[in-house]
């Protein structure tokens, strides 16, 4: 709960995905008092759901940060990024989710970017090259404004809810997945309502 608890009303007060590498960072500050071995077993779950620090995501957050020379890093980071992506061929990126070091201090340290392929985001395309150098030059570096994303829905919460219950109602993977699968069909196949005046019994006595 000492986790859980302050993460959850982090992400309800700050849903933006702007917002998504800051929590996977509280995530590990909160982590780091537990034992050895329960960390062992979480810093796994942790990097392997670590979608938010991908370099591209990363520098969203950087250059929306509220302070200056973050701000300013995200900035000279994302032209080495678009010189580097210019000198190549083009190709698919392969989303892979980093390395985590579980030890940094600011989320902005969370990856060894001199080991992460780092890609432009594609929602920075509309920001020239120019303009970013010009903002680099006379040092105003505004805050980077993108359409709102959420990082966390109730469509998640409600799947997060359907997967403990199956865990507490059957044992076995694939039993799980039966209780799953079978649970989203009998929801799909019930009736909706938008008002109780709609509801009408199938049976009469």
């Amino acid at each position: 709960m000492k986790t859980y608890a302050p993460v959850w009303f982090d992400i309800k007060r700050h849903h933006s995905v702007k917002y998504g590498p800051k929590h996977v960072f509280k995530v590990t500050q909160t982590t780091r008092d537990l034992s050895a071995e329960i960390k062992k077993v979480i810093d796994h779950v942790i990097e392997r759901n670590s979608f938010f620090c991908h370099p591209e995501n990363m520098l969203l957050t950087m250059i929306t940060d509220e302070r200056l020379h973050i701000r300013e890093l995200g900035f000279r980071r994302v032209l080495k990024a678009r010189s580097v992506e210019n000198n190549s061929k083009s190709a698919v990126r392969i989303f892979h989710t980093p390395t985590l070091k579980f030890e940094a201090k600011d989320y902005s340290e969370l990856i060894d970017w001199s080991k992460c392929k780092v890609s432009p985001p594609p929602m920075m395309r509309k920001l020239t090259t120019e303009t970013i150098s010009t903002y680099l030059r006379n040092k105003t570096l505004p805050e980077f404004e993108f359409m709102n994303f959420s990082c966390h829905t109730q469509a998640v919460e409600r799947c997060v809810k359907l997967v403990t219950e199956a865990s507490d109602k059957v044992c076995g993977q694939d039993n799980r997945d039966g209780f799953i699968r079978t649970t989203l069909l009998s929801r799909s196949v019930m009736p909706k309502f938008e008002h109780k005046s709609e509801f009408k019994p199938s049976t009469s006595f």
